[in-house]
């Protein structure tokens, strides 16, 4: 190859360089292809991962709301013990004021 003025060499030195150029963009491109695979596998296992959290959080959802009822129902019945042990101690603080006026009868005799 003989180049029989500098226009010719700077044809050459153009072409190296358009080639070069080509090879670079290609090389980007792949790279960014790349980027965006492990983008989109990384986006996959968020969705993944925030369906698996969303279906825990509803069946936690789901027996918090079927326990409510019973929750209603173990309120009531500690009331209904309250009451009972409520009026039982004034039942006994009264059988004990009736006493003690006894008591005290019997001690003077």
């Amino acid at each position: 190859m003989s180049f029989t003025s500098t226009l010719d060499l700077l044809y050459l030195v153009i072409a190296i360089a358009v080639l070069w150029v080509a090879a670079m963009l290609t090389w980007l491109l792949f790279e960014a292809a790349l980027a965006m695979r492990q983008a989109n596998r990384a986006i996959k296992k968020i969705r993944e991962k925030a369906a698996w959290v969303e279906e825990k959080v509803s069946k936690i959802g789901d027996r918090l709301e079927s326990s409510s009822s019973y929750i209603n129902a173990i309120a009531q019945g500690g009331r209904a013990v309250a009451d009972f042990i409520r009026s039982r101690h004034e039942a006994m603080e009264d059988d004990e004021e009736d006493e003690a006026p006894a008591r005290r009868r019997s001690r003077r005799r």
